[in-house]
């Protein structure tokens, strides 16, 4: 391992040193989004919020009829 790791170039290396250094950025700017959205007060109110979801509504008159229903003329 140590004879592959020495045929790395300085280009080589530095180019592995920066994707190492973006990946560290990404990986921590998302747990520091996930972790201040997770804590702010604004996260609790859109967490309780429910999207998609139809009103409760109540009928004012039962849905059956007790009696025949007119048949139109």
């Amino acid at each position: 391992m140590q004879r592959d790791l020495a045929r790395f170039t300085p280009q080589q290396w530095m180019t592995l040193i920066g994707l190492l250094m973006v990946l560290n950025l990404v990986v921590l700017g998302g747990l520091v989004w996930i972790i201040a959205t997770d804590v702010s007060p604004d996260a609790v109110p859109l967490r309780q919020r429910v999207l998609a979801q139809a009103l409760s509504t109540r009928t004012p008159y039962p849905t059956f009829t007790p009696r025949p229903t007119a048949t139109p003329f």
